[in-house]
């Protein structure tokens, strides 16, 4: 969050109300200068929170997608391989494929 602080040395009493005229529209420009700032803080906020919400919904796709291979390994592991069977593996194998050439490699 940003602060402002604003030290001004002014004598009222002997500034002109030209003078005065002119520190109030400078005023009003900092304040609206202020609020424009908190709004695009508030703005911010949302669009992180959404992306928030993104990765969680990724996060339980992949749980969920984490699931069935865990069962298909249960399946292969209890009997022969039918073609259906390969044909699974084969699709969640070009599945894996798509997404990890949309996902960039951690470091």
């Amino acid at each position: 969050m940003f602060t402002f602080n604003i030290n001004a040395n002014i004598r009222i009493e002997e500034a002109s109300s030209e003078e005065l005229a002119r520190i109030r529209q400078k005023l009003d420009i900092l304040l609206l200068q202020q609020e424009v700032i908190m709004a695009t803080q508030q703005e911010l906020v949302v669009q992180v929170q959404a992306i928030q919400a993104q990765v969680t919904k990724i996060g339980g796709e992949t749980t969920t997608l984490l699931a069935r291979i865990d069962e298909l390994i249960a399946v292969i592991a209890a009997g022969p391989v039918s073609l259906e069977l390969q044909a699974a593996v084969d699709a969640l194998k070009a599945q894996a494929e798509v997404v990890d050439n949309l996902v960039a490699d951690q470091p």
